[in-house]
């Protein structure tokens, strides 16, 4: 997507998110879920979570998103999926997989397996409140488990019919049951609940008006391509209340302005998240998921006709015009961000922490498979390889996005020609003379304090 026309997209999508976010401001709203720091998070589920199909997958990217938007949080978000499996399945292997040691969080998506072994909805739904219950026994409340409905299998696409019109799979039909049973089934059972199904569905339907093998999935019908995944982190944080935007200006220190620009010293809270073609090609068929990736950048107070030059620490991160500065720009689609750079070796990492995720879960279901009987210390050897590799790379991640909100840069918008250092040498001359008038008053106000005592000795 060409800069211009992504940022103009951006910036559209934000502030329909953000008067679709506040038009309902008489409405009291309930906090939003977050995860917070030291919380381990248990994404149970089948080949949707598994994910050994694509190098990236939505439990990866939901890690992403906490690090950007929360860097200073320790959270473990640990992949449980298993491919193949229902959710009979997930409770055989439970007692036995030391994996589910230590959760205490849960995002449950199952599903798609059931529907395609046609298992009835009535035991589809039995076996996931088993699965809550165990949960709970373990030690999480409620609000701790989130259930989302099954991803579509994507029923409506040309692929699923063959030269005749008939449909390979009618899995959807089963999908469509278990997702309207779910909202009522999940507060009964009092734990959270988001529909992933009907969106993807819609939008599926949506794309297909055009060409009707356009898909979100890889092409089965079944597996959710990356823009799928994309969509389902944007869905889960939607129904947690946990989508925001960062505003990664709001603390400036040391503030100066002058005739050619302005500049401060700056300690981010937040990271960009890290982008690809995925978010891209969702952004085109779903504008608002801009909102993922968003970091609000507003400079006022400079003159809206001429054109000035952001930097961070001296690396230039483009030329906008001053109105444009006043209304906002993305500062998270600057290619040469040096804090889009760490996150880029972040999300290399994590990407790193999911494929050694999905070798493990893959060694696991195929030892189960080969050995149902498999002893839970069998099991937890293969266990202690991977998480200690796991450890080592999470704590590495950790060291690379905390020192980087730990530091401070230098952030300047020039004047278009405007050497960024002439700016700077300007701020520090300008701070120098201040605290000299600084000094200087203090030290007058302590000559009239001595000379005030003086004269009442002397009366």
């Amino acid at each position: 997507m060409p800069g211009k026309r992504r940022r103009a997209l951006v910036i559209l999508t934000a502030l329909c998110i953000w008067i679709f976010c506040t038009g309902a401001g008489d409405r009291e709203e309930e906090p939003a879920l977050l995860y917070e720091d030291g919380d381990v998070v248990g994404f149970i589920g089948d080949s949707i979570t598994h994910v050994e199909y694509l190098p990236v997958s939505y439990v990866e990217l939901l890690d992403n998103y906490y690090l950007s938007h929360y860097p200073k949080r320790d959270i473990e978000f640990r992949n449980l999926g298993m491919a193949g499996y229902t959710v009979r399945d997930i409770l055989d292997i439970y007692d036995a997989d030391p994996a589910f040691r230590g959760i205490n969080k849960a995002v449950i998506l199952l599903g798609m397996n059931d529907a395609m072994q046609k298992i009835p909805t009535e035991e589809y739904l039995t076996a996931l409140e088993e699965l809550v219950n165990r949960l709970k026994e373990d030690g999480l409340s409620g609000e701790d488990i989130l259930v989302l409905s099954p991803t579509p299998y994507d029923q409506t696409c040309g692929i699923n019919y063959d030269r005749n019109g008939f449909p390979y799979q009618t899995t959807d039909t089963g999908l469509q049951d278990f997702t309207e049973k779910l909202p009522d089934k999940t507060a009964e059972w009092g734990v959270a609940f988001a529909d992933l199904h009907t969106p993807m569905r819609n939008l599926s339907i949506e794309i297909q008006k055009e060409n009707d093998r356009n898909t979100l999935t890889v092409g089965d019908c079944i597996h959710p391509a990356l823009e799928g995944h994309w969509m389902m982190v944007y869905e889960i944080l939607t129904a947690q209340r946990a989508l925001s935007r960062n505003d990664v200006m709001e603390e400036k220190d040391g503030f100066y302005q002058g005739e050619k620009g302005m500049c401060w010293s700056w300690s981010p809270r937040t990271l960009p998240m890290e982008q690809d073609e995925g978010l891209e090609t969702l952004c085109s068929l779903f504008p608002t998921a801009g909102a993922l990736v968003w970091e609000e950048f507003r400079v006022e107070g400079l003159s809206r006709e001429k054109s000035y030059t952001v930097a961070v620490d001296g690396t230039e991160l483009g030329t906008y015009s001053g109105e444009e500065l006043a209304e906002q720009i993305d500062l998270a689609a600057a290619e040469e961000n040096p804090l889009r750079d760490v996150m880029r070796q972040a999300a290399e990492l994590n990407r790193e922490r999911h494929h050694n995720a999905a070798l493990y879960r893959a060694a696991l279901c195929a030892a189960k498979a080969e050995n149902p009987d498999l002893s839970e210390e069998r099991m937890r050897i293969r266990y202690t390889g991977w998480k200690t590799e796991d450890n080592r790379l999470r704590e590495e991640i950790r060291v690379l996005v905390t020192e980087a909100v730990s530091r401070k840069y230098t952030v300047t918008v020039a004047e278009e020609g405007y050497p960024a250092k002439e700016l700077q040498e300007e701020a520090r001359h300008f701070a120098e003379q201040a605290e000299k008038e600084r000094a200087a008053r203090e030290a007058a106000e302590q000559s009239i304090l001595w000379l005030k005592k003086k004269l009442f000795i002397l009366k």
